[in-house]
C-alpha cells in the first residue's frame, strides 16, 4: 500500500509540474496583446532617438496588430539597414517628381532627373523605377486602401496548398540533409501530400502539422490570396491615385506603381500576417485542448471504487494531506 501511495504521489507531482506549465503558456498568450504594445512603444521611442519618426510611421506602427507586423514596419528604419527601396529613392529627390505624377500636374519631364554616372539616376529606367517604387511606398502606407485587402482576406479566406517537398540539386547541403533525413518520417504527413484548403475553414491542428511538414522539410507550403481581392485593390488603389486625365506614358507608370506594390509589398505582408495569426490561435487551442483533457483526467476517479491519500512532500513547511471518497468527493485537507 505504502508503495501505491508513493507512486501516486509521484504521478501527481508530475502532473501538478505540467498544470503550471501549461497555465504558464497560457497565460503568455493571453499577456500577448501588452507585448505588442510594449514593443511599439520601445520601436516608437528608438525612432525619436534616430530622428527618423514622423506621422506616417508613426500612425502605421501604432496600429499594427502583431509582432511580426511590427517588425516588418520598423525592419528599414534599423541601423545598419541600407533602407528601403523608397527610401533610396527618396535621397536622390525623387519623391516631388512621384508627388507630380501622382497629382498630373502637367506634363512630367523625367529626362531632366537623369544624372550621368550616378547610380539610380543614370538612365530614364533607373529613374522611373525610383518613382515606381516611391509611389508603391505610399499607397503601401494608404491605410484605406489597405484595410479593404486585410477586410476581404478575414472575410473571404485565402488559399493553402500543401504538397510533399521535392529536393533539388539547387539546395544548400545543410537543407538537403535535412530534407532526406526527414523521407523516413514523411508518412505522417500523406494526409497534406496534396492538401488545399481555405485560411477561414483550416482546423488548428491542421496548421500546426503543416507548419511542422514545413520546417522538417517534408511538405512546401503556399498560400495564394484570390484574384477577386487583388482586382479590388487595383480598383481601390485607381481610384485614389490614377487621375482619369492621366494619359500616356505617366499613367503607365501609375499602374506599374500599383502592381509593384501588390505583388512585393502588400501581398507578402498580407499572407505573413494571416499565417501569423492562425499559428497563435492554433496553439492556443491545442493549449485549451489539452488542458480540458488533463483536467477531465485529474477529475477522473485514480483507483475505481477506493478512497485514496493524496500526499504532496515538503520539507520545511511539512506535507500537504488530501483525502478523496470512493466517489470523488474530497473529504479532508491537512497538513
Amino acid at each position: 500500500m505504502t508503495t501505491k501511495r508513493h507512486r501516486i504521489c509521484k504521478e501527481w507531482i508530475e502532473i501538478t509540474a505540467t498544470i503550471a506549465t501549461e497555465l504558464s503558456m497560457s497565460e503568455t498568450h493571453d499577456q500577448l496583446c501588452e507585448v505588442v504594445q510594449q514593443k511599439i512603444f520601445t520601436v516608437l521611442t528608438g525612432l525619436q532617438k534616430q530622428n527618423k519618426l514622423n506621422t506616417q510611421i508613426q500612425r502605421s506602427i501604432r496600429q499594427a496588430e502583431s509582432l511580426t507586423e511590427v517588425e516588418d514596419l520598423y525592419a528599414p528604419y534599423k541601423p545598419g539597414h541600407k533602407g528601403t527601396l523608397a527610401e533610396r529613392a527618396r535621397a536622390l529627390n525623387l519623391e516631388p517628381v512621384a508627388m507630380a505624377c501622382i497629382q498630373n500636374s502637367g506634363n512630367v519631364n523625367l529626362n531632366k532627373h537623369i544624372k550621368l554616372g550616378v547610380k539610380g539616376l543614370s538612365s530614364e529606367k533607373e529613374v522611373q523605377t525610383g518613382i515606381q517604387h516611391i509611389i508603391a511606398d505610399l499607397i503601401h502606407r494608404d491605410d484605406s486602401v489597405i484595410k479593404v485587402v486585410k477586410d476581404l482576406c478575414k472575410t473571404n479566406g485565402i488559399l493553402i496548398e500543401c504538397s510533399k517537398f521535392v529536393t533539388s540539386k539547387k539546395l544548400s547541403a545543410k537543407t538537403l540533409e535535412k530534407a532526406q533525413k526527414a523521407q523516413q518520417s514523411s508518412y505522417k504527413f500523406e494526409n497534406y501530400f496534396e492538401f488545399k484548403g481555405s485560411s477561414r475553414t483550416i482546423r488548428p491542428h491542421q496548421v500546426l502539422a503543416i507548419n511542422r511538414g514545413e520546417e522538417q522539410k517534408i511538405l512546401t507550403v503556399k498560400y495564394t490570396i484570390p484574384e477577386s481581392i487583388r482586382q479590388k485593390f487595383n480598383y481601390t488603389a485607381e481610384k485614389k491615385y490614377l487621375r482619369f486625365e492621366c494619359k500616356g506614358s505617366v499613367r503607365g507608370l501609375m499602374l506599374r506603381a500599383i502592381d509593384d506594390c501588390w505583388s512585393r509589398l502588400v501581398q507578402p505582408q498580407i499572407i505573413r500576417q494571416i499565417r501569423s495569426e492562425l499559428t497563435k490561435s492554433a496553439q492556443k487551442s491545442s493549449i485549451d485542448v489539452f488542458s480540458s483533457n488533463l483536467r477531465n483526467l485529474l477529475l477522473s476517479a485514480p483507483v475505481k471504487g477506493h478512497s485514496i491519500l493524496g500526499i504532496d512532500p515538503g520539507f520545511r513547511n511539512g506535507c500537504k494531506c488530501a483525502v478523496i471518497s470512493q466517489t470523488g468527493i474530497q473529504v479532508i485537507i491537512y497538513i
